[in-house]
């Protein structure tokens, strides 16, 4: 129980708070509260209920050893379908949050995706690799918000339109 604590608490800010936080502290005047609480719930949703399961699945079906076939599991399905629901809760919250309602998600997604998960590939792809080579299963969530750091605030800037990440 204690261990499935500790990565509920690092998955709400690893995955949601902190890199929005980041993200808002570069784009914003003040920060939205609301907004955090938002994606620290969605990140621990993510984290846990999501990619730990995927981690939990594959080391049913591999071992520990077979680092190749869980990451072409992991960017080859997991990922392009994680980020395809990650951007349409993104897109929920955004329009909630700001009331713009001018197009739908599937339109964003069309807008959006490709150019989303291909460098989610180049950032994930080295990634995922080092943490399936390197970590054991009990930890390879840990490995994977260490990394979700670093993207989160890409994409968290990305959202806030900032970098002209999302167009």
């Amino acid at each position: 129980m204690g261990l499935w604590l500790i990565k509920v608490f690092t998955c709400f800010f690893a995955l949601g708070v902190f890199p929005d936080f980041i993200a808002q502290k570069i784009t914003r005047p003040a920060l939205d509260w609301k907004r955090l609480l938002y994606m620290g719930l969605m990140g621990a949703l993510v984290g846990i209920l999501i990619v730990e399961t995927f981690f939990k699945v594959m080391g049913h079906f591999y071992p520990q050893e077979a680092w190749l076939p869980r990451l072409l599991w992991d960017q080859l399905f997991f990922g392009p379908t994680n980020n395809a629901f990650v951007m349409v809760m993104v897109y929920y919250l955004r329009h909630w949050m700001e009331g713009d309602w001018n197009f739908g998600p599937v339109e964003y997604l069309k807008r959006n995706y490709l150019f989303v998960q291909l460098r989610s590939w180049a950032f994930w792809g080295p990634a995922s690799a080092l943490i399936y080579m390197f970590l054991p299963d009990s930890l390879k969530l840990f490995g994977q918000n260490g990394f979700a750091l670093v993207w989160g605030v890409i994409m968290s800037l990305a959202m806030h339109r900032r970098i002209g990440f999302v167009k």
